[in-house]
């Protein structure tokens, strides 16, 4: 074997080892990181295969709601006041949220700690995981009352 073929073969072998300690480092110390990205598209096929909570006013209108529909994904967020409650409201989208969508997340999403004891009481075996309502009580209101000037 020649000089350079064996420096092109040693160079190629320690690239390939390279490689290998990479995706071993990547799978065992970055996994979390990468579970949590956003841009994970496990993520975002996975937020649309449980149903959220409804958002309520306190004079029983519901403002958001998810939706059962075919496809790929299970539900999809509706909005029946469409922009009316918008500004406060907010969004849901796979990279974004905004407003009470955000603020309650994990409310309407059916995984805040407070939620343990109703979920375990009402959930079964085989049952789907579902968010809960999410409504504006006098004793916890979701945002603060205008101010008058």
């Amino acid at each position: 074997m020649n000089k350079a073929l064996r420096r092109v073969s040693l160079a190629c072998l320690a690239m390939f080892l390279l490689l290998l300690v990479n995706a071993n480092y990547v799978q065992g110390f970055e996994a979390g990181k990468l579970a949590g990205d956003p841009g994970n598209g496990r993520t975002f096929a996975q937020q649309y295969q449980y149903q959220r909570g409804s958002i309520i006013t306190s004079d029983n209108q519901v403002v958001a709601q998810s939706k059962h529909v075919s496809g790929v994904y299970s539900f999809r967020r509706y909005y029946p006041a469409g922009a009316t409650y918008a500004p406060v409201t907010g969004y849901d989208s796979p990279y974004n949220k905004t407003g009470i969508e955000q603020a309650e997340d994990k409310l309407l999403a059916g995984t805040d700690p407070g939620l343990r004891c109703a979920t375990s009481s009402t959930w079964s075996p085989g049952s789907p995981a579902r968010g809960r309502r999410c409504s504006s009580p006098s004793t916890r209101p979701l945002s603060r009352p205008p101010t008058r000037r």
